[in-house]
């Protein structure tokens, strides 16, 4: 997954042809437009459009874009939901990741004798269902660390 960067619009090339004047068209036979733009950097930056999501592209307009790299080249999107909350969702995971090592370090986390990072893959606490009470309590030897 990219990173999404807020980009100004210096040059738009919006083109449904190639340089032969044949149109873009799929494997599977769908017509297209490529689109490539140059942000306030210098760079090139494309993409393929098959709705026509990005003919409102205007020369001077800002738009937070999730760019990624493509071998040479550099494409953008525009971000969709699931988009941001994977990314919010990774920078979450990589703060977690940084304070159960720094709780390692300092030797405050302890699995099984040792200051291993202990790598969480499930939810530890399961949140309660709203209408239901507590049925068991949790005891200090049921805490993994």
């Amino acid at each position: 997954m990219g990173q999404i960067e807020k980009i100004t619009i210096n040059q738009v090339y919006i083109n449904d042809k190639k340089k032969d004047g044949t149109p873009y068209i799929t494997k599977t036979g769908n017509p297209f437009k490529m689109v490539i733009i140059k942000d306030q950097t210098g760079r090139s930056l494309s993409a393929l459009d098959f709705d026509d999501k990005y003919s409102g592209i205007k020369v001077g307009d800002a738009y937070d874009v999730l760019v990624e790299q493509n071998g040479e080249f550099l494409n953008f999107k525009f971000p969709t939901k699931q988009d941001l909350l994977e990314i919010r969702v990774g920078g979450l995971e990589e703060k977690l990741n940084y304070v159960i090592k720094r709780l390692s370090d300092e030797n405050i986390l302890k699995k099984k004798g040792t200051t291993s990072v202990i790598q969480v893959e499930e939810p530890i606490i399961t949140p309660p269902i709203i209408g239901e009470e507590k049925k068991e309590k949790v005891t200090v030897d049921q805490i993994p660390f």
